[in-house]
């Protein structure tokens, strides 16, 4: 189900997804989030999105993904390359372990 998003300056965005999801809370999307997730869900996320440190860019290959982040994000690495290729950031990205930030336990 594809959809095309314009902003007031006539910038086009276009997402080709099967599910819809919104979440408007801070939250941690963890192993067992995607293990459930639908292939090729839209994620609008209005919030600070934590992704667990047993999330791997492997399973967001699997599930193919795509988020539209409205907050600040903190995960590991390889999934903030992932992340960076793959989503919509409206926000700081914040890589576990690199950027000075007070979530490094997980």
């Amino acid at each position: 189900c594809p959809i095309t998003l314009r902003s007031c300056s006539g910038q086009a965005m276009s997402f080709d997804y099967e599910t819809y999801v919104n979440f408007n809370e801070d939250m941690t999307i963890d192993a067992d989030m995607m293990e459930l997730m639908e292939y090729k869900t839209l994620f609008l996320c209005n919030g600070d999105i934590r992704f667990a440190k047993d999330i791997t860019v492997d399973m967001l290959k699997e599930k193919l993904p795509c988020f539209l982040f409205n907050g600040d994000i903190v995960c590991d690495k390889k999934v903030a390359a992932y992340l960076k290729l793959h989503s919509t950031i409206n926000g700081d990205l914040k890589v576990r372990g690199i950027e000075n930030d007070e979530d490094d336990e997980d």
